[in-house]
């Protein structure tokens, strides 16, 4: 080894996060929670916890299939499709969702 050197960065130019702010590639999102409805079902806030894969586009457009297990007046295991549109690109972030089954 005769000389050791240091060159500067440069990110990868065709990907600005800094102006959209979504990254891009395949996503999980797992939600767990009690739900709220009928007063009719004999539970009177049942659990549900639900899982969607999918992949979210630089745009903030995301797709994926879910499943999960609800536990109404008797358990569910939904297959659904998750379409979603993500306001900003945040941590936090606001959203428009449509889910088929």
């Amino acid at each position: 080894m005769e000389k050791i050197t240091s060159e500067p960065f440069e990110a990868d130019k065709r990907r600005d996060q800094a102006t959209i702010g979504f990254d891009d590639g395949f996503a999980n999102m797992t939600s767990i929670g009690f739900l709220v409805g009928s007063s009719y079902n004999s539970q009177v806030a049942p659990f549900s916890l639900l899982m969607v894969n999918g992949y979210r586009s630089p745009l903030g457009l995301f797709a994926g299939l879910g499943t999960g297990i609800e536990f109404l007046s008797t358990s569910y295991m939904p297959f659904f499709l998750d379409l979603r549109y993500d306001l900003i690109g945040t941590d936090v972030v606001p959203y428009v969702l449509a889910k088929g089954s």
